[in-house]
């Protein structure tokens, strides 16, 4: 469902049902991070369509710690690992709960974007705490986000309402929004 790389070289791989995969041999061996699912949240995650199940959505290490990865659950959680997955720290109360895509810019690695189906989130300090903005947002439900490599504080967010899920019924908008950051 879900594959990242690390500045260290590390694969990463994750699957439905949830579960996280990291090769040191350029996807030769792969061995599992088997922590993920003894974290006090993973009861509580769930993709709505199958309710049964939920699955690594996005995974996005670290572009200046290799050992510090961030992993995305549809729908319930956005955890991290310090130590590139063998422990992993659960969902923080301000997190989004069903993030869809993450991006940081090179220059500003501690600043995370989340393009999620609770809205768009930003955090300064790596993931310790979330704001959701909503500011010039006409729809909340958001599907990824993209950073301007000339520019880190221009961002392009593709949002719609729920309903815009469905093709016949697509409602989807994109914007670009230049952030001011403090």
């Amino acid at each position: 469902m879900a594959l990242g790389s690390s500045q260290s070289g590390a694969l990463y791989a994750g699957t439905e049902l949830s579960a996280m995969y990291r090769s040191e041999d350029g996807g030769e061996s792969w061995c599992e991070l088997e922590t993920l699912l003894t974290l006090p949240s993973a009861k509580s995650w769930s993709f709505p369509p199958r309710p049964e199940t939920h699955h690594v959505q996005f995974i996005l290490p670290h572009l200046a710690n290799p050992e510090r990865l961030h992993v995305a659950i549809e729908a319930g959680a956005l955890v991290y690992s310090d130590d590139a997955g063998r422990t992993w720290c659960d969902r923080v109360s301000s997190a989004p709960r069903d993030t869809h895509c993450l991006a940081v810019h090179p220059l500003d690695p501690t600043r995370l974007h989340s393009a999620a189906g609770d809205g768009y989130f930003e955090s300064v300090d790596d993931g310790d705490t979330w704001r959701r903005v909503v500011d010039g947002l006409e729809h909340q439900y958001c599907w990824s986000v993209a950073i301007s490599l000339a520019d880190s504080k221009t961002l392009l967010l593709s949002t719609g309402p729920v309903r815009g899920r469905r093709l016949a019924m697509a409602e989807a908008r994109g914007s670009m929004e230049q952030q001011s950051y403090g």
